[in-house]
């Protein structure tokens, strides 16, 4: 009896390497800005944590997760500009960052959720904001707020937060 070894499904066409690439570009601009890692890292798992834990809620996909998890660890960039306003040099260090990976509108999007992670929310008075696609703005709004969330939660006073979850 002839017996056919099964074969595993085909992974998504580019998806793995695109992956790399992306997350490789991101780690490189955080070095490039002498972005510390932990508070980045903590507030990445807590934003990854809290979109996986309402998802019920939000109903986005795993790439608009993965566009979270970038705008998470390169939140704070700015922080190497000033501290003032450090979210609008977020934004800006973003988009002329030279991400690998990413389409433009993707690039938009991240600087967009990092810019927002405190302060303001996204709203038509922003430029920026107004000239998105109708369907990216609820995009930006979640994900910001994720965010926001997330980075509020390690502001703990030991520096991180307790628990890790949505309740």
């Amino acid at each position: 009896m002839l017996v056919r070894a099964k074969t595993p499904a085909p992974a998504p066409r580019g998806r793995p390497l695109e992956r790399k690439i992306r997350r490789d570009s991101v780690a490189r601009l955080a070095k490039r800005a002498g972005l510390p890692g932990v508070h980045a890292g903590r507030v990445k798992g807590l934003a990854l944590s809290l979109f996986d834990q309402t998802h019920s809620l939000h109903q986005l996909t795993a790439l608009e997760r993965e566009w979270l998890e970038y705008a998470a660890a390169l939140h704070d960039i700015g922080l190497s500009v000033a501290y003032a306003r450090h979210h609008h040099h977020s934004h800006y260090l973003i988009l002329h960052g030279d991400l690998k990976g990413f389409t433009q509108d993707e690039v938009e999007l991240i600087a967009l959720v990092a810019r927002y992670h405190r302060k303001a929310v996204p709203g038509d008075p922003h430029e920026p904001v107004r000239i998105l696609d109708p369907w990216k703005k609820p995009v930006v709004e979640k994900l910001a707020a994720i965010l926001r969330v997330a980075a509020a939660l390690d502001r703990t006073p030991a520096g991180h937060a307790q628990g890790g979850g949505a309740r």
